[in-house]
């Protein structure tokens, strides 16, 4: 739920959720986590400690751990980036905002995989890589993100109008209200970025 939370406030890109989940063990994923935030050059220290309390309230050793993190002086600065310019399309954008309500809001084994792949948006293996009867509904879900988010635009359009189809109406409409701000569009420049 924290990777899904951080990726939702544009933190990390959903690609480096991939990165994240690949070690075996979860020092080891903790640490890739910790690599990840530290080397983005926008503050993540507030935002991380946030996103921690709102994932776990009610966990005492969450509660512990921010208790300590905030003992400690924060380092970060203001976004400050000197970057280069780099294209983001502003749906890859609206994909990273509402993936923490799509993940866990609907099942993307049904109507919305059947009406991706009847628009061509998603071939026969990625469908039925989708719909692997082994994987739960938001890793069902999850994988369908990771694949919209490689496409173009057309693909988001296409996601709004299967969501619609698989009955999930609240979830499109939020989806389509979707405002961007100019600092999460940063964000996720940044975080494209900092991935190469």
């Amino acid at each position: 739920m924290v990777l899904d939370n951080l990726i939702s406030r544009c933190i990390i890109m959903i690609e480096d959720r991939e990165e994240i989940v690949k070690p075996t063990t979860q020092r080891e994923r903790n640490k890739v986590l910790l690599d990840i935030l530290t080397e983005r050059p926008y503050p993540t220290f507030h935002l991380f400690k946030d996103v921690l309390l709102e994932s776990e309230p009610s966990n005492s050793c969450v509660k512990e751990l921010v208790k300590k993190m905030m003992s400690t002086e924060s380092r970060d600065a203001h976004i400050s980036w000197q970057g280069h310019e780099i294209v983001l399309n502003k749906h890859k954008v609206k994909l990273q905002k509402n993936y923490m309500m799509f993940v866990h809001g609907v099942d993307s084994k049904t109507d919305i995989t059947d009406h991706l792949y009847q628009s061509d948006v998603l071939s026969t293996e990625e469908k039925e890589e989708i719909c692997n009867s082994s994987l739960t509904q938001q890793e069902s879900n999850r994988l369908l993100y990771n694949k919209l988010i490689r496409k173009g635009g057309d693909a988001y359009t296409h996601l709004l109008e299967a969501v619609r189809h698989g009955e999930y109406q609240d979830v499109a409409s939020e989806m389509e209200k979707t405002e961007l701000s100019d600092q999460e569009i940063q964000l996720c420049q940044i975080g494209n970025y900092s991935r190469f």
